[in-house]
């Protein structure tokens, strides 16, 4: 017998049928998600389904990456209500926090406790009661009423709903986006591999086309790589890319995507951008590049550690994805072939240029 099937099994004897079926149904439900965010909003949204839970509020604050809990999602509340606190995170002092370090529930008939953001929004909604519950090391639930107090049944259902529905979605659900990372991720620079490369670019170009808009595409290739490695090691080099990957990292646009795309060579799609605004960009990663400190880059051929790369644009040089990447790609080389360290863009003279290299 699998966990899940267990599970089921202790459902069933713990609740009357209509409820064991409400759980079921819920299960079902969740598998329709893969997000760890969509998931519990459409937990919570079914929970609200329920008769017992139907003039509630909830709320749900996943925990960060940064260890800050910020709400995902709230159900019962105006659209207003709502987009004021869908993304807020809870601040230190907040009682609610208190559940997290205690990890024990907490029944909050005092509103006026909440020091943060939820306490103005508390106070628009009429909230009398909350009944806050840890969802183990993911986040906190909480459940708002804005007549009577919480019944003995309905904090066991609320319990049992966690237990047995959110928790064990939230798992599958994370174990799904970290397989989906580690199959898209490169594993030594932490930025996206080839694989999610090639997707992501496919799928820009045909937005792009459709809403007729620049998309460019710069092909940025580490200066002298082989030599770096010849003479100072393999692990000194990855040291190089690891670098270079954490500057494209911080350094590139909200909305464009950093990639590797294999070996020395990392590849950025700069959406809704013309060949101008992308030379700009990829004149800004070199001379990054450029004035860091790497460990033996003073015995490159150039005196340090440098790269260089190629830029090329939908619609002006390219009908296909495959078009974008050739283009830049040659611009590239006639940046390798005319000293590297500098940026080169792919213009209709290029391939007069590169034919007599």
């Amino acid at each position: 017998m699998t966990k899940a099937e267990i599970e089921i099994k202790n459902l069933k004897k713990n609740l009357n049928s209509d409820e064991a079926y409400f759980f079921l149904s819920s299960i079902i439900d969740a598998d329709k998600e893969n997000s760890p965010k969509r998931r519990v909003r459409r937990l919570l949204s079914f929970l609200r389904e329920h008769k017992k839970f139907k003039e509630t509020i909830l709320e749900f604050y996943l925990k960060s990456p940064k260890a800050k809990f910020r709400c995902v999602t709230i159900k019962g509340v105006d659209v207003s209500l709502r987009d004021f606190l869908i993304g807020t995170s809870l601040k230190r002092g907040s009682p609610i926090l208190k559940v997290v370090e205690t990890k024990k529930p907490m029944l909050l008939n005092d509103m006026k406790q909440c020091i943060d953001k939820r306490a103005i929004f508390v106070g628009k909604s009429g909230i009398i009661s909350s009944y806050i519950l840890p969802a183990r090391n993911y986040g906190i639930f909480i459940i708002s009423k804005k007549k009577g107090k919480f019944c003995t049944e309905e904090i066991r259902l609320l319990q049992k709903y966690l237990k047995w529905i959110i928790l064990p979605s939230l798992d599958s659900a994370i174990n799904n986006e970290q397989n989906f990372n580690d199959a898209i991720k490169d594993s030594l620079t932490g930025l996206y591999n080839k694989r999610y490369f090639l997707l992501q670019l496919g799928k820009e170009f045909k937005e792009h086309m459709r809403r007729k808009n620049n998309l460019s595409l710069i092909i940025i290739d580490v200066d002298h790589f082989k030599h770096f490695n010849d003479i100072n090691g393999h692990l000194l080099g990855d040291k190089v890319l690891r670098k270079i990957g954490e500057i494209l990292s911080h350094y590139v646009r909200a909305g464009d995507v950093s990639t590797r795309f294999g070996g020395e060579e990392f590849c950025v799609i700069l959406p809704n951008t013309n060949l101008k605004e992308g030379v700009n960009v990829a004149e800004h990663l070199r001379k990054i590049v450029s004035s860091t400190k790497f460990e033996k880059g003073e015995l490159q051929p150039l005196g340090k550690v440098s790269i260089s790369l190629g830029v090329s644009t939908f619609p002006d040089f390219a009908k296909t994805p495959e078009d974008l990447i050739i283009t830049a790609d040659k611009a590239l080389y006639l940046a390798k072939a005319d000293g590297r360290n500098r940026v080169k863009v792919y213009s209709k003279d290029i391939e007069k240029a590169s034919s007599k290299l």
